[in-house]
């Protein structure tokens, strides 16, 4: 683990005030990326599409920690398992045992670690199967083609991209503001999830391309007002990274037509 705990510790702000979602962190100098869910459990996976190869359940203890065991839980693990997947937990508790067989584990009790005298595994029916390397073609080098192409390339997967125009749609510059949606909806975390990740992609690979930081909404319609209010006390990005401003001073000439509800939407 102490690879893991290095790479944590150089950059701790990657976990940091983390608000609720979905969050990806990149680990390059391990080769990994973290998928991190800052939800309830059954929500994380149902939102979750991928299959995993190996779990750990660390939820605490039935007693302590029930909704974590529940069978809804339970099956919703199963239904996220690669063929020939693992799972191991600290738990030997009966209800446990039976929840996992229910789903279609095959459950055994193992010597402990520590203090702990005896542990779970369990294993789910099928060999495991490594995926044929994929071949992607890409028809276009604008900025959604040039995103694909350095997704795959992170992944590991050549892609050939195809393209007649210049890069990046020929803009030498652009603005990346998030659309901001009022609530923790779908939509809202979506746009949120994306905007995240878009800054911090480009702070990673390429901090020179950064020219400022920061953005100020305006109110231009009686709705926004409350709209705004909302978004800055409620939205998914997080109190740090939103805030609501005061209105300018009276002498400005500007300022009778507009009252500032100005937005702050980016990480300092």
């Amino acid at each position: 683990m102490a690879p893991v705990c290095s790479a944590v510790a150089a950059d701790p702000g990657a976990l940091a005030g983390a608000t609720p979602g979905f969050h990806r962190i990149d680990w390059p100098a391990l080769g990994a990326t973290l998928d991190l869910a800052i939800l309830e459990v059954e929500a994380a996976l149902d939102a979750w599409q991928g299959k995993a190869d190996a779990w750990f359940l660390d939820g605490f203890a039935p007693a302590r920690n029930p909704e974590m065991w529940r069978e809804p839980v339970l099956a919703q693990v199963a239904a996220h398992c690669a063929p020939g997947a693992r799972l191991a937990t600290y738990t030997v508790a009966g209800a446990v045992r039976s929840g996992l067989a229910a789903q279609g584990f095959a459950v055994a009790r193992q010597p402990g670690f520590g203090r702990k005298r005896a542990r779970l595994e369990a294993h789910w029916p099928g060999d495991r199967i490594e995926p044929a390397m994929p071949r992607v073609a890409i028809v276009g080098a604008g900025i959604a083609g040039a995103a694909l192409a350095r997704a795959f390339a992170a992944l590991g997967v050549p892609a050939t991209v195809f393209s007649a125009g210049p890069m990046a749609s020929g803009n030498p510059a652009a603005l990346i503001s998030p659309r901001l949606i009022a609530g923790d909806g779908p939509e809202a975390q979506l746009c949120a999830q994306a905007f995240r990740r878009s800054v911090d992609l480009i702070a990673a690979t390429a901090p020179q391309a950064i020219l400022a930081r920061g953005l100020v909404r305006l109110e231009r319609t009686p709705k926004d007002s409350a709209r705004f209010d909302r978004i800055a006390r409620d939205h998914v990005l997080g109190r740090t990274r939103l805030r609501a401003c005061r209105p300018p001073p009276r002498r400005h000439s500007w300022a009778n037509r507009w009252r500032w509800a100005a937005l702050l939407s980016h990480r300092p």
